[in-house]
């Protein structure tokens, strides 16, 4: 079971609850889920947000943003622009997410947008791909939301600061002296 920590001003984040099974994916949910997604063409797009929200807790509206200026795929890292607050934070990723954004650039090297030239519609379509996916493999709805919840788990779990956690995730500035 994995502890979620609330950030922001409406939950304190001295308030840790424990995550119900509804909130993150366990290890035989995520490989279920994966599994489900598999490297059927028609699940691409889908299989790649997952495997970078999984991977780096980037919220689904960093990744209708994302262009390609923003990864550095040598230093392994994605500039995330924070539209609301022009700020800007680094976010490391792994291997796995390397080899994905390298696949996804060979494809479609002329894109602005990792994403594709319609970023939206494309998450949008994923999001509703994950939905019709997640009941079958995992028994319940998911969303991309969920996906980056079970990366805070891991996170908190592998004992990671709370503060650099919420700093990792984007957390504003207030919440982020809250931790402290």
């Amino acid at each position: 079971m994995h502890c979620i920590h609330r950030f922001g001003s409406a939950a304190s984040a001295k308030a840790v609850r424990c995550a119900t099974s509804s909130m993150t994916l366990s290890s035989h949910e995520l490989q279920a889920l994966l599994e489900a997604i598999g490297y059927q063409a028609t699940h691409r797009d889908l299989r790649d947000a997952v495997t970078l929200v999984l991977n780096t807790g980037l919220r689904i509206s960093e990744l209708r943003n994302l262009r390609w200026s923003d990864v550095e795929l040598s230093d392994r890292q994605i500039l995330v622009r924070l539209h609301k607050s022009n700020r800007v934070r680094l976010v490391p990723f792994n291997e796995a997410v390397g080899n994905m954004l390298s696949a996804r650039r060979a494809a479609d090297p002329d894109s602005e947008f990792v994403f594709g030239d319609h970023p939206d519609r494309l998450l949008r379509h994923a999001a509703r791909q994950l939905v019709e996916v997640s009941p079958e493999a995992v028994g319940r709805k998911l969303s991309f939301h969920t996906v980056r919840r079970t990366f805070i788990g891991t996170l908190i779990n592998s004992g990671m600061q709370l503060i650099s956690i919420a700093t990792l995730l984007g957390a504003s500035p207030k919440a982020v002296a809250e931790v402290r």
